[in-house]
Parts: C-alpha cells; structure tokens; sequence
C-alpha cells in the first residue's frame, strides 16, 4: 500500500470516529407530496449558520457564500491531485446533479481547494470540466483560505511522498467531508464522500421543499 492510499484510509478512520450517522440501504420513503421524510446524511440538529467567506472561482470571477442564499449548496474541500476522496464525491455529484434534473439547477456545488499552490483557478476549471457539469472550484490567498477551513473545521496537511525527495511530490491529507448548507445559509447536514448520490439527492429535495 502506498503513502496516497494510506492517507485516504486515514481520513476514513478519521470520519469513522466522529461519526457520520446512520445510511441504510434504501432510500427514505416520501411523505404525501414526495419529499424524503428523514435526512440520510448526518443531520446538525442545532442547525449553525454556515460562516460566510468570499474567494475566487475558477473563472477569476468573486464568489461570495452569501449571496447564494435562497437555495440549497454543497460545499467540499479538496485538490486536484486527491487520489481517491476527492474524484469520488466529483463523480458523486455528477450523480446527484442528474438524480435531481430540472431542480439541480437550483443548487450550488462549491468545491474549495486545500492545495492552493498548486490549484490555480485555470487547472481547477480543466479538472471540473472533466466531470461535465458546472461546479464552482473556489481558491484564494493563504489567509483567505485558511480563516474559511478554520470556520469550518477543515484539517488539512501537506504529507510529500518521499520526505527525502521532495521532487516526487506530495499529497495533502484533508477532511473529506461534504457540508449541505440550506437556502437560509445553515448548516444542515454532512455527507462523507463514501455517500450514496441518491442519499445527497434526497436530502437536496428536503431542502429544496424548505
């Protein structure tokens, strides 16, 4: 097993200590009008607002938390060059984003680097092209970067692949977790990146019907 893999399965344990609460095999059933009757993901009871940030998207273009109220968004941090956790929840929400049609177009999909040096807003727009919808890859400075992961408890830690030659590489070991913040901007619900599409879809639709 190689450093990358163990790094992924760290990140495992680590969520696997905390909890990500209980998903079961089928989808939760619909009350009368068709909407989820319970969150699959695991439900914030106290229902924090979501800390509001502006970075930069990977059109150059501002993007500020707070001016997406209204409507449902999916927030996740990672990079480009993540060897499992990252192309999976990518490959996730392209699957949500079809489960949901018409109503998808009403959700924000953010996607936040945690390897800025790296992450340039050019390379993060040609490996979000890759997975054919138009999510939104975020970027900033250090500081801008660093006050958001604080805000939302984001670990982040750069591990090269070779601590004797650096020339190979490295890889950052992060949180792997997908946050669904709600149309009045609070956290809601957490979603590891092993979830379901159909799970994340079925908690949008709740959110949604808000």
């Amino acid at each position: 097993m190689n450093l990358a893999e163990r790094i992924v399965l760290g990140c495992w344990a680590g969520w696997a200590a905390v909890g990500c609460g209980s998903e079961t095999d089928g989808p939760p059933p619909p009350d009368a009008a068709g909407i989820p009757a319970a969150f699959r993901g695991r439900e914030l009871f106290d229902a924090p607002p979501g800390a509001d940030f502006t970075l930069t998207d990977q059109h150059g273009e501002p993007f500020c938390l707070a001016d997406r109220r209204g409507a449902p968004l999916l927030l996740f941090f990672g990079f480009v060059h993540c060897p499992q956790a990252c192309p999976a929840t990518l490959s996730g929400w392209s699957r949500v984003r079809s489960l949901l049609g018409e109503r998808g177009e009403r959700v924000c999909f953010a996607f936040v680097t945690v390897d800025p040096r790296r992450d340039t807003p050019e390379r993060l727009a040609r490996h979000l092209e890759a997975f054919g919808v138009s999510f939104l890859g975020l970027t900033g400075s250090d500081a801008e970067l660093e006050a958001v992961y604080d805000a939302y408890g984001i670990r982040h830690e750069r591990v090269d692949v070779d601590p004797d030659d650096q020339s190979l590489g490295y890889v950052i070991d992060h949180t792997t977790r997908t946050l669904l913040i709600d149309a009045r901007g609070r956290l809601r619900v957490e979603h590891d990146f092993r979830a379901r599409p159909e799970d994340i879809a079925a908690d949008l639709l709740r959110l949604l019907a808000e």
